[in-house]
């Protein structure tokens, strides 16, 4: 008989599922949560805003066109004949009115800070993916460790009620006192006890899972079979890091349009339309053209302090880059090291699974022989069902790492 008899046996006992409830992969798991957390949309939002940003910034570069009217009255009452022959009580105005302004190089800086940001709004809505897929892993193998923990307290169950019934048949034979049908009572109820907290700690967890997923309460979950496959994660592009990279190109964009600011600014302005008293016509159509120059050499310190901000917003990012790389070399290191330690304590417990199984059906035989005693066999038991729970625990616990693993390289599920 194979050496995980009992958690066959034990999913085998449990109620089976509805016809239609939904198995659910890790996988798909992962992109249920991508689809329903609010972090996730609402970094949806910030990539859109960005993208809103950037057409604003490029709207900057391009020439304006408006129209321009107005209603002007003169007073008539001057002594002075000229003026009220040349000007009318009311006269009429409107014209198009167009201005560009030429590019000093600062609004190609904030063109280029702009693009830098919405690529770094766009790491960021990966980044956000990736810290859900991380909680999903966590919920994901927390559901089925509380589902197998359930699975093999029923198998141990079941095995105390067969010894309770045992010992009162040997008790009604008078082979054995009334205390052995007790201690049988009693290892039945701790037992039941244990099965009840598994079965809320199920609950717990599957109400977890159904709040990050949003699932119905109908669904089940694929248990990954033996143990993980070899590591062959390979690292890429980690959506936090590139974020961080991003943003600090932005700042460095922001810090160089905070010191063009200083340079002289031209700008084209045209102007066509009518101005007359009356009716208009063809004879009162006009235009100008112009040319403005500006020079903002001094603001009353405005522009020392817009560049000095800019340049601590710079520092600030080249720091935050040093962080969250640190911060992934730790996560990586980290995960790699949780999958080695899991992966190596599931060949050492599915050993001592067995050896204590063995010794259980032993101590069972001798049990029904008379060569053992009661109290022998609840040790057997209990020393087997604790390297089940262990064992099948950390089996689950290395597919959860390397699934961390991945995540931590930058990888998908």
């Amino acid at each position: 008989m194979p050496r995980c008899w009992p958690l066959v046996a034990a999913i085998a006992m449990l109620p089976a599922g509805p016809a239609w409830a939904e198995t659910l992969t890790l996988p798909q798991s992962v992109a249920r949560a991508a689809a329903t957390q609010p972090d996730v949309l609402q970094a949806g939002v910030d990539e859109a805003l960005a993208d809103a940003q950037l057409d604003t910034t490029r709207a900057g570069l391009r020439p304006t066109v408006g129209l321009e009217t107005s209603v002007l009255g003169t007073s008539t009452r001057s002594g002075d004949l000229d003026f009220v022959a040349n000007n009318a009580p009311w006269e009429t105005r409107a014209q198009v009115v167009g201005r560009w302004a030429l590019d000093n190089g600062q609004l190609a800086a904030r063109l280029r800070q702009a693009e830098a940001e919405r690529m770094a709004a766009r790491w960021a809505a990966a980044g956000a993916r990736q810290a859900v897929a991380r909680r999903a892993v966590d919920a994901y193998f927390e559901v089925l460790k509380a589902q197998g923990a359930r699975a093999i307290l029923a198998v141990a169950l079941h095995d105390a009620e067969v010894q309770l019934n045992a010992s009162r048949v040997r008790f009604n034979a008078g082979t054995v006192a009334r205390l052995e049908p007790s201690q049988a009572e009693q290892a039945v109820a701790a037992q039941q006890a244990a099965i009840a907290g598994a079965e809320a700690d199920l609950a717990a967890a599957r109400a977890r899972f159904q709040m990050l997923t949003g699932v119905g309460d109908d669904f089940l979950l694929a248990m990954p079979a033996g143990l993980p496959a070899p590591d062959v994660a390979v690292a890429v592009a980690r959506p936090d890091v590139e974020a961080a990279r991003a943003l600090l190109e932005a700042r460095h964009h922001e810090q160089a349009a905070a010191g063009l600011a200083r340079r002289p600014q031209l700008a084209l302005n045209s102007a066509v339309g009518w101005d007359t008293a009356g009716l208009p016509g063809p004879q009162q159509l006009g235009g100008s053209l112009g040319v403005d120059f500006g020079w903002p050499f001094y603001q009353g310190g405005l522009l020392d302090a817009q560049a000095r901000v800019a340049e601590l917003g710079a520092r600030k990012a080249e720091l935050e880059v040093r962080r969250v790389q640190q911060v992934a070399a730790l996560e990586v290191s980290d995960a790699r090291a949780a999958l080695a330690k899991a992966t190596a304590q599931v060949k050492a417990l599915e050993r001592a699974r067995g050896l204590a199984d063995k010794t259980l059906s032993m101590a069972k035989f001798g049990y029904g022989e008379g060569s053992t005693s009661l109290l022998e066999v609840f040790l057997a038991r209990r020393t087997a069902l604790d390297a089940r729970l262990a064992a099948e625990a950390v089996r689950l616990e290395a597919h959860a790492a390397q699934a961390r693993l991945r995540l931590a390289m930058g990888g998908t599920l």
